[in-house]
């Protein structure tokens, strides 16, 4: 199933989702097209598509492409016991980036945001190559807007945003979340989803400042 489409400066389609791996557990994909749809044999191995095992079910929802044409894939990572925030990154070819949180599984990254399941449904690159996560991060009584902030070279959560590059907002009076992020001129967040006023769910939208 594909969740999220980016198109190149060059015109190529990125296309992102989730599929059904052979061991039941869900596995995000990559796929390249050119501009008039034919897969892109450039990008994956020659069959213009990538997946990627996490070894453990793991969504794709959101998609951007960097100014140097590497890949940003966002979604959420089951750990055993709940959901994490998840992110991959690739380069032009589909290979995952070593540089990306070299540290832990280089090219892959997933963190506990605060809450019991946390999910990212969109993303952004801000104007200074930073990655900006948007989604929910819920526990069992109420959940709120979720952003995070990441360095554009290795990954790493960008501590200028939020004090640990996280923020959490609730909104309304129970459960709430974001779908989708845009950046304004100056960098700032502006999220939208929804809150729940009472029981009736309402549109919701926020701007979180850049710091």
């Amino acid at each position: 199933r594909a969740t999220a489409v980016a198109v190149q400066s060059d015109g190529k389609i990125v296309v992102v989702g989730s599929s059904i791996a052979a061991n039941n557990y869900s596995t995000p994909f990559v796929a390249r097209f050119l501009p008039d749809g034919k897969v892109d044999p450039s990008f994956g191995g020659g069959d213009g598509v990538v997946f990627t095992d996490w070894e453990a079910t793991t969504f794709a929802s959101a998609v951007a492409v960097q100014a140097d044409g590497k890949i940003v894939i966002g979604g959420s990572y089951w750990n055993g016991f709940n959901y994490d925030f998840a992110i991959a990154r690739y380069d032009v070819s589909g290979n995952l980036d070593p540089m990306f949180d070299p540290a832990g599984t280089p090219g892959l990254k997933n963190f506990d945001f605060i809450g019991i399941n946390d999910s990212v449904y969109s993303l952004a690159i801000d104007g200074l190559g930073r990655i900006v996560l948007a989604g929910n991060s819920a526990d069992d009584i109420r959940s709120g807007f979720a952003a995070a902030r990441l360095n554009p070279d290795t990954g790493e959560l960008d501590a200028s945003f939020g004090g640990d590059g996280m923020e959490l907002n609730g909104v309304g009076s129970g459960h709430a979340g974001a779908y989708d992020v845009v950046l304004d001129s100056q960098n700032n967040l502006v999220l939208g989803g929804f809150a729940y006023s009472g029981e009736v769910q309402r549109f919701a939208f926020m701007k979180v400042l850049r710091n």
